[in-house]
């Protein structure tokens, strides 16, 4: 929705980031003050991949399978009083490829 790419546009606040989570309609496009944008408040723009239903339904069918060995993928674990931790060995990535918080205990 345009106005949705228009509304994140004008309240990202300085060095801040705007993800588009999905893409627009073919033509779309908006614009912006690349000086002010960029230069001047430091502002990122990133994209993310948004699977398709059939794609989610997909991996949970190979989960549930055990054809995919998801709780191997599980580094680490942390309770709610660590989640703190948990979020900077995720943010340093060194031995880590998933972070579980467990909401109790």
């Amino acid at each position: 929705a345009q106005a949705v790419v228009a509304q994140a546009l004008a309240s990202v606040d300085r060095g801040g980031t705007v993800l588009f989570f999905a893409s627009t309609d073919p033509g779309v496009s908006t614009s912006l003050s690349i000086n002010d944008f960029f230069w001047r408040r430091d502002t990122t723009l990133t994209t993310t991949y948004a699977a398709a239903p059939e794609d989610y339904q997909l991996a949970l069918d190979l989960i549930a399978a055990g054809r995919v060995p998801v709780g191997q993928m599980i580094t680490h674990r942390v309770d709610m009083a660590n989640a703190a931790r948990g979020f900077q060995i995720a943010a340093a990535g060194h031995d880590c490829i998933k972070v579980i918080v467990l909401p109790h205990g």
